[in-house]
């Protein structure tokens, strides 16, 4: 009697994976082909029919189980009904474009096309060369002479000439006499390349600077703009260009030192 409940259970259980409604309905023909040839085993209680799933490799179940083995396919039923039109797919990726075709072969003359509208006069050409001067011609009788013109009006006024280069530097005068209690002192100072305005001291606590002039590197560009005593502080000379100095020069300046402060 409990060998029948073993079986039985057994049967209940090989029907339940064999069931083609149980089984999945994403499964393909090739997972049903490969599991017509797999071999399921199971170990079973002989007391309580209880079941155990074992390895296909399994020889021996327990003791107190019974080694149970069975191939999972059933018997093929017949063919079910053929299923709704599945859902369109989406559009495949654009394929590669294919290999050029050979030329066709040249058309028949098509007929001629209705005459186009007047294009737009194009641009006046370039002047042409001057041509070679003419041989002179025989002089001609004097004419009488005619009668004085009307003064015609005065024309308009020419457009401003463009500014001429800036003049050389003049020669410094020469030095005056100081006065009574005055020193007259020169002192030089170096100007670096990139600087465009550049300001010396005569560095006196009683005095002020009276003149100044700028010695440029051969080749300089930059032109000397202004060269003044500052307003604010008149013991300093300062020197503008129009542009940063690409060489370095030198400021000259002279400075007037009162000795009877």
């Amino acid at each position: 009697m409990r060998k029948r409940v073993l079986l039985a259970s057994a049967g209940v259980v090989a029907a339940a994976l064999t069931n083609p409604t149980a089984a999945s309905a994403a499964g393909s023909a090739d997972s049903a082909r490969a599991a017509a040839a797999a071999v399921i085993k199971m170990c079973a209680n002989n007391r309580t029919g209880a079941l155990r799933w074992v390895s296909t490799a399994t020889t021996s179940c327990r003791q107190g189980e019974t080694l149970l083995a069975w191939n999972s396919a059933g018997v093929r039923g017949p063919a079910g009904p053929k299923g709704d039109q599945g859902e369109a797919g989406p559009a495949g990726p654009q394929g590669e474009a294919g290999p050029q075709g050979q030329r066709g072969p040249t058309g028949a003359q098509g007929a001629p096309g209705a005459t186009g509208l007047q294009g737009a006069t194009g641009p006046a050409g370039a002047t042409g060369p001057a041509g070679a001067t003419g041989a002179t011609g025989a002089t001609g009788a004097t004419g009488a002479t005619g009668a004085t013109g009307l003064q015609g009006a005065p024309g308009a006024p020419g457009a401003q000439g463009v500014q001429g280069i800036q003049g050389l530097q003049g020669i410094q005068g020469l030095q005056g006499d100081p006065g009574p209690g005055l020193v007259l002192e020169t002192e030089v100072y170096p100007i670096l390349a990139g600087q465009a305005t550049y300001t010396v001291n005569c560095n006196y606590v009683v005095g002020k600077a009276i003149a100044g002039s700028v010695s440029r590197g051969v080749g300089e560009t930059s032109i000397l703009t202004n060269s003044y005593q500052d307003p604010g502080d008149s013991r300093n000379w300062v020197v503008t260009f129009d542009n940063p100095l690409t060489q370095a020069a030198t400021v000259t300046i002279n400075c007037v030192r009162d000795d009877a402060a």
